[in-house]
């Protein structure tokens, strides 16, 4: 499939995809409280926290784009 530059970048696209990230987020972090309060896991705190860093680097930091060939100017 080839990289249409216009679709990912769209205001409305961008703004969706940020605010789901942040519901995401919001949710995660919910969960990661409630773990942290009646289930004292380590290690399901460490895989909410890289869950949540993922999310944050892929959707807010656009680390994808590493990986994306470069577009033909």
């Amino acid at each position: 499939r080839s990289y249409d530059v216009t679709e990912k970048t769209q205001p409305s696209s961008v703004f969706r995809r940020g605010n789901i990230a942040a519901i995401t987020l919001a949710v995660l972090t919910i969960i990661e409280f409630l773990v942290a309060v009646y289930l004292p896991s380590a290690i399901l705190l460490l895989l909410l926290a890289i869950v949540k860093g993922g999310i944050i680097m892929q959707v807010f930091m656009n680390i994808g784009r590493l990986w994306n060939p470069e577009e033909q100017h």
